[in-house]
């Protein structure tokens, strides 16, 4: 994502209804959104994270074994507690700390066009303003569905940039 200091309002467009509510019960009360994920605790997380919201890439790249993998991956982060929900949604409306435009390191940012999520406004500005970054725009594609349906692309870029 990029940083809610420079994008402002810019920052919430094109995302879907549930990621506005758990943004706006973080800048509320913080704990407003970490009972909201607690509220998803016991159910099916294939459901809760975006669950009828699901674009139609999502819903397709679900049944695929990496979808699975995510979805294990978050279901032991939130048996684990809570106290990511404040660290993530706090890192994300707050300043950084640091400025992207001091990132020097080579970079590839992977952005679906479609993402209602993290719209693709978000890795378009991080990839104009941090100067060795490359960014891998799939318009066609959606949040968890890049991951899913380009896995073998992002391994191997990652693995290009730790070769070079």
């Amino acid at each position: 994502m990029a940083p809610y200091v420079e994008l402002g309002n810019d920052f919430y467009n094109g995302m879907q209804q549930a990621d506005l509510d758990e943004y706006s019960d973080a800048i509320k009360d913080i704990n407003l959104l970490i009972k909201r994920f607690q509220s998803w605790q016991n159910q099916d997380l294939t459901q809760t994270i975006g669950g009828a919201q699901l674009s139609e890439n999502d819903q397709k790249a679900s049944d695929q074994p990496t979808w699975k993998c995510i979805m294990q991956s978050c279901e032991f982060t939130m048996s684990q507690g809570w106290e990511w929900v404040a660290d993530d949604y706090s890192s994300y409306l707050n300043p950084w700390g640091f400025d992207p435009r001091d990132v020097k390191v080579p970079t590839v940012i992977w952005q679906g066009g479609l993402d209602k999520n993290v719209p693709k406004q978000h890795g378009i500005w991080l990839a104009k303003h941090m100067p060795n970054a490359r960014l891998e725009l799939k318009e066609d594609e959606s949040h968890l569905g890049i991951y899913v349906n380009y896995e073998v692309d992002i391994m191997e870029s990652g693995i290009a940039l730790l070769s070079s």
